[in-house]
């Protein structure tokens, strides 16, 4: 029989690769109907080619978190993702390339510790969290860490963390790395930052663009004086970037995002009008290049 299969092998795999992408289940129940399909579909040239074909991976569900410290799983298909550990309070930091970036806080410990859930084999990796004083504030992102990697297929790869302080009292952000690789946090980066006159927060989410993450900052309810940290993954630096008066003046909503050239950019909504049927409608008003 599976000698069968090698004869129709590229057959039987233009036929499974065009099985509905937001239906991840199909595949799952052809690879328990025949042994031979299950190790064409574990293949990793099967799951390049199904990447190739359907050019973007699916969206299984998404993420609720807000206003309860707990998660929440609500799938867009078939697929049932395995919960993290039901004894904790996560929140979701980030998520990118295939993996979960939760948070919890440790009573034991007495700190908040990181951890990585990958959503599709329901595995975690505590990572913990740098100790930082009460007054600070935290935000941390989650990328692959594979070479060439095109995110298709990369969960079960190497990973990075990347955790930014900012440090009220001494008025400077910090950025350290964690590899999966290595299990350690690298040594910290340093930016100034200046005085903190209002409350500082973070505005999720980060934006990875090129070899470099953005995180937009806001100090107090206002858009003056928001500012950009980047950290370069390349140099391991981390510096800050002011807005220009021209996008401080014309918006209180400001968006990272990354544009049509890969390049990072911040868009401001000049406004919104009901279009009669409920919703709003949001007037791009500019976008400036970081």
């Amino acid at each position: 029989m599976a000698a069968k299969l090698g004869e129709i092998e590229e057959l039987v795999e233009e036929i499974l690769i065009r099985l509905p992408k937001d239906e991840p289940g199909n595949l799952l129940r052809s690879s328990l109907a025949y042994k031979p399909w299950r190790d064409l579909l574990a293949s990793h040239a099967f799951r390049r080619h199904h990447d190739d074909f359907h050019r973007t991976p699916p969206m299984p569900g998404f993420l609720r978190d807000w206003p309860e410290l707990s998660i929440e799983f609500f799938p867009t298909t078939d697929f049932l993702a395995r919960g993290p550990d039901p004894q904790h309070q996560y929140a979701v930091e980030d998520c990118r390339h295939g993996r979960v970036l939760l948070r919890y806080f440790d009573e034991d410990e007495d700190m908040p510790l990181l951890v990585i859930w990958d959503p599709m084999t329901g595995s975690e990796t505590v990572l913990g969290s740098l100790e930082m004083s009460e007054k600070a504030r935290s935000f941390a992102s989650v990328i692959c860490a594979a070479d060439s990697c095109r995110h298709g297929d990369c969960h079960s790869g190497p990973f990075r963390v990347v955790f930014v302080i900012l440090h009220q009292e001494e008025e400077v952000a910090t950025a350290s790395v964690y590899s999966s690789e290595t299990a350690s946090w690298s040594s910290s980066a340093v930016t100034d930052v200046g005085t903190f006159e209002d409350e500082v927060y973070f505005s999720m989410p980060s934006v990875l663009a090129g070899d470099a993450l953005y995180f937009l900052l806001f100090r107090g309810q206002d858009v003056e004086g928001c500012s950009i940290l980047k950290y370069d993954l390349g140099t391991s630096c981390l510096s800050e970037i002011h807005l220009s008066e021209e996008m401080q003046d014309a918006s209180d909503n400001p968006i990272l995002m990354v544009g049509e050239d890969a390049a990072a950019g911040v868009v401001v909504e000049a406004s919104s009008d009901d279009d009669g049927h409920g919703n709003e409608e949001a007037e791009v008003s500019s976008i400036e290049e970081v």
